[in-house]
């Protein structure tokens, strides 16, 4: 039980970072988690939106990582909090 206590936050930002790279890198996805149904981004903002699509992939995955060994990587969720916190 204290285990799942522990993953829950890694499983949460896991999803909620899967599906906001999911947005950046697909616009009409992004369109419809924001609801704004005719997003059409120019070339800049396509661009920016990929690269942090492409940074919140690889977050997905670092969190992938750190739910194997939890209590060993700790500092993974420390530093989400802390970044979400930031945001």
């Amino acid at each position: 039980m204290k285990l799942w206590l522990i993953k829950f936050p890694y499983w949460l930002g896991i999803a909620a970072d899967a599906l906001w790279a999911a947005a950046l890198l697909f616009p009409p996805v992004f369109g419809v988690l924001t609801g704004v149904d005719d997003l059409s981004p120019d070339w800049q903002m396509q661009s920016v939106m990929t690269i942090g699509g492409i940074l919140m992939a690889g977050w997905t995955v670092l969190l992938l990582w750190a739910v194997r060994r939890p209590i060993e990587r700790r500092f993974v969720i420390l530093l989400t909090a802390i970044v979400v916190a930031a945001l």
